[in-house]
């Protein structure tokens, strides 16, 4: 039997239980992400050139001007766009968007941002973080590695299991693969009335409706988030489906 949703908590009060597939695609694909990137070559040790003892009745050669060194950056001057991108989203809260990243970081660029956070998740890994930027459906988010999840847990304590199973379990399954989907096709699919789970799922944020008459329905972010993947491209795919 399925475990009713909570009033209010949504679905980030609850957590997945062990072995669900989603967890396990979601560990393997960050198994991938953290391989140990090629350590880098050691650069050749230069010798340095013995000086020459002074010869009696020569004049001394003038040394060469040592170059100045290159000055160390000020206190006063602004840190680099990619440290301003990391403070933001190490911030917390709700996920970025490109649009809001840019109204904070006056006179950067678009590209420059996607470039920056490819680049803060590239230190990340070759410094097996335990975090991550992940795409949360038009934004970004600094995010807990699914490998880690175990421990976000024991911090807040007991957190009851959602059990997604049986025809919750189905009722999700249509929506993410078929979205938008109405709910007359989720009934058909299923061959029963579908009304109970879509309001269920609904309630705990990972789907929701669209449209005040013939509603259809899609997954939201937070089903990202359970999931522990940045897209639906990354869901796996079932062999049935594609032979559609």
């Amino acid at each position: 039997m399925t475990d009713p949703a909570p009033d209010a908590a949504g679905f980030s009060a609850w957590a997945m239980p062990d072995g669900f597939d989603g967890m396990d695609l979601a560990t393997a694909m960050e198994a991938l992400q953290q391989q140990q990137p090629a350590a880098a070559e050691e650069e050749p040790v230069q010798e340095v050139p013995a000086v020459p003892a002074p010869v009696p009745g020569l004049s001394p050669r003038k040394k060469p001007a040592i170059p100045a060194a290159a000055p160390t950056p000020r206190d006063d001057e602004p840190p680099p766009l990619l440290v301003l991108v990391e403070a933001l989203l190490f911030l917390g809260g709700p996920p970025l968007g490109e649009a809001r990243l840019l109204e904070l970081l006056p006179g950067s660029q678009a590209t420059e941002m996607s470039q920056c956070i490819h680049r803060i998740n590239e230190r990340y890994q070759a410094q097996k973080r335990p975090y991550r930027i992940v795409r949360q459906g038009s934004g970004w988010q600094a995010r807990l590695n699914p490998s880690h999840r175990g421990l976000a847990e024991r911090l807040r304590g007991n957190v009851p299991t959602l059990r997604l199973e049986g025809a919750l379990l189905e009722t999700l399954a249509i929506v993410a693969y078929r979205q938008p989907v109405k709910r007359g096709e989720i009934d058909a699919m299923r061959g029963s009335d579908c009304t109970p789970m879509l309001r269920q799922l609904t309630k705990l944020g990972i789907i929701r409706g669209e449209g005040a008459r013939d509603t259809a329905y899609r997954t939201t972010p937070a089903f990202l988030q359970l999931f522990g993947i940045d897209r639906l491209e990354d869901l796996p795919r079932p062999v049935d489906l594609e032979k559609q």
